[in-house]
């Protein structure tokens, strides 16, 4: 199976298309300017050379040399070194004018692919083929050329089609038809940020299923966001996390379970986030890795409340990690990738995210309803032990994850003319005995958290 594929390197791409393009195949990868067609394809082309020892060559009609290297390189992608390593070569067609031209950089591609024992072929872009050529000599460039001599030699071919923005095909369609593989890159408007979705429209010869899911482009070059698994996976543990707050792990019999999700829900002035700082606290003391992501606090706000609770961040640096990010400035699959990069340097044995509410403004209701309940079973399947808060009138106000954590914790303020009472309800629990509980919440000038218990 592997050696009948032509894998891209790009991991979660060679998942969806199961181990990797067909070797020989001829692929159509169109999409919108800006949307990174050049950075997918020449992704191809360097970890075939890097990671698979496949020699590759990038014909591009539109890019010089210099600027190409340059560009990618910002991508980690170093193309001068596997050329001097003789696995790649560059050919710069952006002096064609005619047919004549075409012709020739044609015949030359042939040669360099022969004579250069090339696996790996790019070709940017089509769409000047195109122009040059009527549909039905461009048919018979892509079925005779690179159909049947590219494919005898056991050549991969991506050929790259502009499609202009409002359009969904190529200029003249017929690449759609003679082409093995279709993969289509998108770019749409969401509010002030852009997403960007792959769609696999075609795949010959494999099983992969004809899907639209989100990638993003960082320095790291293509991501890809895979869709969910159909399986709910994950099971909290017996064992326990204090919360440091005394009364509060008595109403919850212990505290935490370990690999559990718990949703803590109020209205603004709640204490919301002053519980979730004392238990953050609490859990460094014991010499656990706690990551407290903030969506409404800077992370110098986050530092002066622990000031003020008693503590200096700076005598818990290797295992308390504060972290704030505006959700407003990025995209819910940028921030994805981001979030899990978090977990994957920190390694946390807690992870606290405070503020859901202002996420839920900058993704909107419906994505964030998508996001959490998918990212809530990620993190539970993957045994981390998460906490989340939001601001709401719980149960008046909507959370839309109270369905599926495992521990809900509820604050209500009570009001009245002389004073303002707040009252904390264990509205679900893992331990039935913890559901009937409450407390009276109360908060000192110090701002440490004290619950009194009914008697």
């Amino acid at each position: 199976m592997i050696n009948e594929r032509a894998r891209t390197g790009i991991f979660e791409l060679d998942k969806l298309i199961g181990g990797g393009f067909i070797r020989g195949s001829l692929i159509l990868l169109m999409g919108h300017p800006g949307a990174g067609k050049t950075t997918l394809a020449a992704s191809f082309i360097y970890y075939g050379a890097t990671m698979y020892d496949e020699k590759g060559v990038y014909l591009n009609f539109n890019e010089s040399k210099e600027d190409f290297y340059k560009y990618m390189s910002g991508f980690g992608m170093d193309f001068e070194k596997i050329e001097k390593e003789g696995k790649f070569k560059y050919m710069d067609a952006l002096a064609i004018i005619d047919q004549n031209d075409l012709d020739d950089i044609i015949k030359m591609l042939i040669e360099n692919v022969i004579n250069y024992g090339a696996k790996r072929v790019v070709i940017d872009s089509i769409s000047t083929i195109t122009d040059l050529l009527s549909p039905e000599k461009t048919r018979a460039l892509l079925s005779n050329t690179f159909n049947k001599i590219f494919r005898k030699l056991g050549v991969t071919t991506i050929l790259i089609s502009d499609v202009p923005f409002g359009e969904t095909r190529t200029r003249q369609g017929v690449e759609e038809f003679v082409t093995d593989a279709i993969l289509s890159l998108h770019i749409r408007s969401k509010g002030h940020v852009y997403e960007r979705f792959l769609e696999i429209r075609k795949m010959r010869g494999s099983n992969a299923k004809l899907i639209m899911t989100p990638y993003i482009i960082n320095n790291e070059g293509f991501k890809i966001i895979l869709p969910p698994s159909g399986n709910i996976i994950g099971a909290y543990g017996k064992e326990k996390f204090e919360t440091g707050i005394k009364e509060l792990d008595l109403m919850l019999n212990g505290g935490i379970n370990k690999s559990s999700i718990t949703g803590t829900v109020g209205p603004t002035g709640a204490g919301k986030s002053l519980i979730l700082l004392n238990i953050s606290i609490h859990n460094a003391k014991q010499n656990k890795r706690v990551l407290y992501l903030s969506f409404s606090e800077s992370e110098k706000q986050l530092e002066e409340k622990l000031g003020m609770l008693g503590y200096n961040i700076s005598d818990f640096k290797d295992r308390l990690f504060l972290k704030s990010i505006n959700p407003f400035t990025l995209s819910k699959h940028e921030m994805l990738l981001f979030f899990r990069q978090l977990l994957v340097d920190i390694k946390p044995d807690l992870y606290i995210i405070d503020g859901l509410e202002r996420f839920m403004w900058a993704l909107g209701e419906d994505d964030f309803i998508d996001y959490v309940q998918r990212r809530i079973d990620e993190l539970k399947g993957n045994g981390y032990t998460t906490i989340v808060s939001m601001n709401a009138n719980y149960p008046e106000e909507r959370i839309y994850f109270d369905n599926i954590v495992d521990t809900l914790i509820v604050i209500k303020i009570n009001y009245s003319e002389s004073e303002l009472d707040r009252y904390l309800y264990i509205y679900k629990s893992p331990d039935f005995r913890a559901i009937k509980n409450v407390g009276k919440l109360m908060i000192n000038e110090n701002g440490k958290v004290m619950l009194e218990l009914p008697d």
